[in-house]
């Protein structure tokens, strides 16, 4: 079920050109599953960014939910300049999870702009 926070950012982590890491600290007792995602917007005016934009999970680990973004435009910047503690609001978390299938095990594959999908056949 959806819900929304107002979380202060526990840190940004940059791991590539213009590809970082939005750290949260995930509340008690919220869960979320792969190929979910949740819109983050700004929780007190910023005067740059007004509208959230949605952003898939990209981990959650050690008491964080993190979110793998790349800067393509004035929000995705804005996030990345934004500095520890600053508040967001994040709802979520929203869309269908992916569920697993009979037709075999899939791996999903990132090479720079382009997602894929790897099909292997289950062990028996």
């Amino acid at each position: 079920m959806p819900a929304a926070w107002t979380l202060p950012l526990s840190g940004v982590r940059e791991v590539a050109a213009e590809t970082f890491w939005l750290r949260f600290p995930r509340p008690a007792g919220a869960t979320c599953e792969p190929g979910q995602f949740f819109m983050i917007s700004p929780a007190l005016p910023s005067g740059s960014v007004f509208l959230g934009r949605p952003f898939s999970i990209g981990d959650v680990r050690d008491g964080e939910w993190r979110f793998l973004l790349r800067v393509l435009g004035r929000g995705t910047a804005w996030l990345r300049g934004l500095p520890e503690g600053t508040p967001l609001r994040l709802i979520g978390p929203l869309g269908r999870p992916f569920r697993p299938t009979d037709r075999g095990l899939h791996r999903m594959v990132a090479k720079q702009k382009d997602f894929g999908f790897l099909r292997s056949t289950r062990p028996k």
